[in-house]
């Protein structure tokens, strides 16, 4: 039986670099020059499921590398300060950063908060006026004062108000006739001087 003596030696080496290279990425040595971690949150932007982490270690010239991890198994190597993350659904999770500086060394900082939907929107409703699910009723949490605007499948806006906790549409074009059996896609926006919102986007079918 013949071996192939460099494809071994080839597999070896390969799996020596992964495990140097992983050993480099999470098992720095705990900094004690001064290096500390830190970071704040929803500093400029925000959403019902988005965060912008931004990170304020010092001092800030040493810091080479980050490592964020976001609480739900997700994790981002980076070396910019600043980074927008969006989770997929609510919950309460911890997120952690890990900065390294120069030397090799490493520190963390970490905070706990609850992701949970600003608005409450019912994807599907009948005004059939049968007194059940008649009304499509968006709800907010009442801090803000918002706007809804909803379009045909070919982009033809069929509504649009402002409201500051709840906004209600009875299914009727603004002619007073009721849509078509369809799904209709919809923008709700946030009216906020202080903070840029994402605007919150989906769909909602509409049966009689």
């Amino acid at each position: 039986m013949k071996i192939n003596i460099t494809k071994k030696y080839r597999i070896i080496i390969a799996a020596f670099m992964l495990l140097f290279s992983s050993q480099i990425l999470f098992s720095q040595t705990p900094c004690t020059n001064g290096t500390k971690a830190d970071f704040i949150t929803d500093s400029v932007y925000y959403s019902s499921y988005s965060r912008m982490f931004t990170d304020i270690s010092t001092p800030a010239s040493s810091i080479v590398k980050r490592i964020w991890y976001f609480g739900n198994n997700d994790s981002l190597y980076t070396d910019t300060t600043a980074i927008l993350y969006k989770y997929k659904k609510e919950g309460t999770y911890t997120v952690t950063l890990k900065v390294i500086d120069k030397t090799g060394c490493s520190d963390t900082a970490s905070t706990t908060f609850t992701i949970s939907d600003m608005f409450i929107v019912p994807n599907v409703f009948t005004p059939n006026n049968d007194n059940i699910n008649d009304l499509f009723i968006v709800r907010s949490n009442g801090e803000n004062k918002f706007s809804i605007t909803i379009y045909s499948r070919w982009g033809k806006q069929v509504f649009f108000r402002e409201g500051q906790q709840q906004i209600v549409w009875d299914g009727k074009l603004p002619n007073g006739k009721l849509v078509p059996v369809a799904t209709y896609y919809y923008i709700i926006s946030v009216d906020d001087s202080d903070k840029a919102y994402e605007p919150e986007k989906g769909f909602v079918s509409v049966f009689y």
